[in-house]
C-alpha cells in the first residue's frame, strides 16, 4: 500500500490495542499477520494495480476471518481510506470495478455481524449483483435485508431496501411494481424525516413516471425533489433534477422551459464546480438546440462539454458526445467531419474494449459512408459491425445492419445480394416477433424481387405479409 493508504490501517490496529501475548498459540500467526499487513511500511509501486495498493487491507481481512474475529473483520472493510474519494475499503472497490472482490467479502462475513451490520451487507450484496445484472440474486438478497430491518425496526436501512427493490422491478420493466416500492420508501423516508431518502425516492418516482411517458407525474415529482433538494442544500440533487426535468420538457416539446431548468442546472453546477454534472448540462443543452435545428449553437455546447470530458478523462462519457456531435454533422450534410468523429469513437471503444459500442461505432460508420455513396466502405463497415452483432446476441442489431447491408447491394444494381440479405434479415426479425422490423423488409424485398424481375417471389413475399398482418390483427 502507498504511504497515504497505509495510515488508516495504521490507526486502525493501534485502536484494538491487541495483546499478542494473550493470543492463543493457534490463532496467534494470524493476529501477527494481521498487524504486518496493516502496519507494513514498504510501499507499493506508483503503476501498482488498485487492487494492490489496498492488498494488505484486504488480506487482513480475511486473516480476521480465519480466526472468527468478525466485528474487527468489519471495522476494516469500512475503514474510510487516503483516496481521492475518501471512500470506505469496500466502497472504494467498487469505485474501482472490482466487483468480484466486493462479493468474496461480502460473503465471507455475512450472517456473522448483529443483525443491523448483517442487514447492511445483505443490502450491499443485492446491489453487487445489480450491477452484475442479476436480477434474482439481487432481489433474494434485498428482499433479505428488508425483512431484517423491519424485523429490528430500522427505518434507514428499510427505505434502502425498498428503493432498491423498485430499482429491480424498473430493471425488469414492471413499472407499477416499481412505483409501489418506491412511494414505499417515500413513505417511509418522510415518516422518519430523512430528507435525503425522501429526495431519492421522488427521483426515483420522477424518473419512472419518465419512463412510462406520464410526463405531468414525472414533472410533479421531479419538481417536488428539487424542493427537499434546496431545503437541505444538496446541490448535486438539485442539479440532476433540474436536468431531468429540462430533458422531461424537451420530450414534450416545450423547448423554452426545457433550456431554461437546463441553464439553471448548469449555472448551480459551475458554481460548485460539479464538473461533471456541468458536462451533463452542456450536452443536454446541445441535444435540445439539435431538436431545434440550431446545429451551430447545438455544435457549440456539445464541444464545450468534450473539452470538460478530456479534462476529467471520462472516455465512455466522450463517447456520447462525440456520437451526438457525428449524428448532427451528419444531419447538417457535414459527411466529413461526421466520419471523422465516428472513427474518434471508434477508436475510444477499441481502447476501454467495448464491443457493443465498437459495433455501433462501425455501423453509424456505415451509414454515413451510404450518405456520401461510397457503398464498398459502408458494406465495409456494417459487415464488420454485423460480426459483432452476431457475438454480442443483438439480434435487433443484426435485423437493421442486414437490412443496410441489403440497401448498400441494393443501391449497387446487385439485388440477388440485396435479396439475401433483406430475407435473413427478416428471418431474425420474424424470430424475436418484431412485426414493425419484419413489414420494412418485406417491402424492400418485394421492391428488390420486382427489380430482379422475379415477379413470383415479389407476389411470394407479398402474400406472406398480408398473412401476418392479418394474423397479428386477430391477436389484437
Amino acid at each position: 500500500m502507498g504511504s497515504n493508504l497505509k495510515e488508516p490501517g495504521k490507526l486502525l490496529f493501534a485502536s484494538w490495542n491487541i495483546d499478542l501475548d494473550a493470543i492463543s498459540i493457534e490463532q496467534l500467526d494470524h493476529y501477527i499477520a494481521v498487524e504486518n499487513f496493516l502496519t507494513d511500511e514498504d510501499e507499493e509501486a506508483i503503476d501498482a494495480e488498485n487492487i494492490e495498493k489496498v492488498r494488505g487491507y484486504l488480506e487482513a481481512f480475511y486473516h480476521m476471518c480465519e480466526v472468527e474475529d468478525w466485528e474487527r473483520g468489519s471495522e476494516i472493510i469500512f475503514t474510510r481510506l487516503n483516496t481521492p474519494t475518501n471512500e470506505e475499503l469496500h466502497q472504494q472497490l467498487e469505485t474501482w470495478s472490482y466487483y468480484g472482490e466486493r462479493l468474496r467479502i461480502y460473503k465471507r462475513i455475512r450472517g456473522k455481524l448483529n443483525p443491523k451490520l448483517n442487514a447492511i451487507i445483505l443490502n450491499l450484496l443485492g446491489n453487487v449483483y445489480f450491477v452484475l445484472g442479476d436480477c434474482n440474486k439481487a432481489e433474494n438478497y434485498q428482499q433479505q435485508s428488508l425483512e431484517i430491518s423491519r424485523e429490528i425496526a430500522n427505518p434507514m436501512i428499510e427505505q434502502l431496501a425498498l428503493g432498491d427493490m423498485g430499482n429491480i422491478a424498473l430493471m425488469r420493466g414492471d413499472y407499477t411494481k416499481a412505483i409501489d416500492f418506491y412511494q414505499q420508501r417515500l413513505a417511509v423516508a418522510q415518516n422518519i424525516k430523512d430528507k435525503l431518502g425522501e429526495y431519492n425516492a421522488l427521483w426515483s418516482l420522477a424518473t419512472t413516471y419518465n419512463i412510462l411517458k406520464d410526463y405531468t407525474k414525472a414533472i410533479n415529482y421531479y419538481e417536488q425533489s428539487i424542493n427537499v433538494a434546496q431545503e437541505i442544500k444538496y446541490r448535486t440533487g438539485e442539479i440532476l433534477s433540474l436536468q431531468n426535468l429540462g430533458n422531461v420538457y424537451n420530450s414534450i416539446q416545450d423547448y423554452e422551459k426545457a433550456i431554461d431548468y437546463l441553464v439553471k442546472s448548469l449555472i448551480i453546477a459551475i458554481k460548485h464546480q460539479e464538473i461533471k454534472l456541468e458536462m451533463q448540462s452542456l450536452r443536454s443543452l446541445g441535444i435540445i438546440y439539435s431538436d431545434l435545428g440550431n446545429y451551430d449553437k447545438a455544435i457549440e455546447y456539445l464541444e464545450q462539454s468534450l473539452l470538460i470530458l478530456a479534462k476529467i478523462q471520462d472516455r465512455r462519457e466522450e463517447t456520447r458526445s462525440l456520437g451526438i456531435l457525428a449524428f448532427i454533422h451528419k444531419t447538417k450534410g457535414n459527411y466529413e467531419k461526421a466520419i471523422e468523429y465516428h472513427n474518434q469513437n471508434l477508436v475510444i471503444a477499441r481502447e476501454i474494449q467495448d464491443l457493443r459500442l465498437e459495433g455501433h461505432c462501425l455501423g453509424s460508420l456505415g451509414e454515413t459512408y451510404y450518405s456520401l455513396k461510397d457503398y464498398v466502405k459502408a458494406i465495409d463497415c456494417y459487415e464488420q459491425s454485423l460480426t459483432i452483432a452476431e457475438d454480442t446476441q443483438e439480434y435487433l442489431g443484426q435485423v437493421v445492419l442486414l437490412r443496410n447491408l441489403g440497401n448498400a447491394y441494393y443501391s449497387m444494381d446487385n439485388y440477388a445480394e440485396a435479396i439475401d440479405c433483406y430475407d435473413k434479415s427478416l428471418n431474425i426479425a420474424l424470430k424475436i416477433k418484431d412485426w414493425q422490423e419484419a413489414e420494412k423488409n418485406f417491402i424492400q424485398l418485394i421492391e428488390a424481387c420486382s427489380a430482379l424481375g422475379n415477379y413470383d417471389k415479389a407476389i411470394n413475399y407479398n402474400q406472406q405479409h398480408l398473412d401476418i398482418v392479418r394474423s397479428i390483427s386477430q391477436d389484437i
